[in-house]
């Protein structure tokens, strides 16, 4: 059975024309599946655009978006339509139970800062202002404008790194290891992908109230407010490693290869050009 010039010219075509629309299809959301594949509790990619429900990822633990907020800001991923929320003086409230673990907690987001004053909060489970059982991390100036990491209470133990206002999404991550005998408990916080603070301490476990709900953007009773955008908050029962850290990072700020439209045209054009040949060969030696 022969097959015709204008055949295969028609199937290369078709073959062009797939091969383009291929190319230009939207990648995948790199950076949410990398942080849904190591099982945070929650997950709040902060991309809606309306209505007052800040949807989880996992399904569990939506909250709820009350006080000064703009919706639709442009994310921190890049590559990523997802978008973020820029808080003044707004915040999300999630039930905090089933959120971190008593000996092993991570916490992860994005965030901007428009402006910082001493307990600006950026994410916090606690029962009351006194900021004295369960987690969070506030800006305080301690003389080197600190990003503050605590648990059990905001004074100590906690541990700090370097921060400043800023309109470029910068990663952070706090990460706490307990269970631990001595002193061998360590709490982390991580900056763009790298360590910036560690704290070895004698607390072994994270005590949280009956009632602490989780608050992102603020603190209980509305207070210390986040003046700047946040992004991707999540929060795990687990501790982040170093390289689990600086990965997630690194797919938050990967652009994502898109496969090149001119060498699928030139591919297609090669695979023809060789069938071509091919057939040629084959009627040159028949005719022999």
């Amino acid at each position: 059975m022969k097959i015709s010039d204008a055949l295969l010219i028609r199937i290369s075509v078709a073959l062009i024309a797939v091969l383009i629309l291929y190319s230009n299809l939207e990648a995948g959301p790199i950076y949410s599946s990398v942080v849904m594949a190591d099982n945070p509790d929650a997950y709040w990619r902060l991309g809606e655009t309306s209505g007052t429900t800040a949807v989880s990822q996992t399904g569990t633990h939506s909250g709820t978006y009350s006080g000064s907020y703009t919706l639709g800001q442009t994310g921190a991923i890049v590559d990523d339509a997802n978008t973020a929320v820029d808080f003044s003086s707004g915040l999300v409230q999630a039930t905090g139970t089933g959120i971190g673990g008593t000996t092993a907690l991570s916490i992860e987001m994005w965030v901007t800062a428009d402006s910082l004053s001493t307990y600006n909060t950026l994410l916090m489970r606690t029962t009351s202002l006194a900021w004295n059982d369960g987690f969070g991390i506030y800006y305080q100036d301690t003389g080197s404008t600190q990003l503050q990491f605590f648990i059990n209470g905001y004074a100590a133990p906690r541990v700090g790194a370097v921060f400043a206002t800023t309109s470029s999404y910068r990663h952070v991550v706090a990460t706490f290891l307990g269970g631990q005998a001595g002193s061998d408990n360590l709490m982390s916080i991580y900056l763009d992908g790298t360590l910036a603070g560690s704290l070895n301490t004698t607390t072994s476990s994270i005590t949280y109230g009956l009632s602490a709900d989780l608050y992102i953007g603020q603190s209980v009773s509305n207070y210390g407010y986040w003046d700047g955008k946040i992004d991707e908050v999540s929060i795990y029962s687990s501790v982040l490693s170093a390289g689990d850290v600086a990965a997630h990072y690194a797919a938050g700020i990967a652009p994502i290869p898109e496969p090149s439209s001119a060498s699928f045209i030139l591919s297609a054009f090669l695979a023809f050009a060789m069938v071509r040949k091919r057939r040629v060969k084959r009627d040159v030696a028949f005719s022999r």
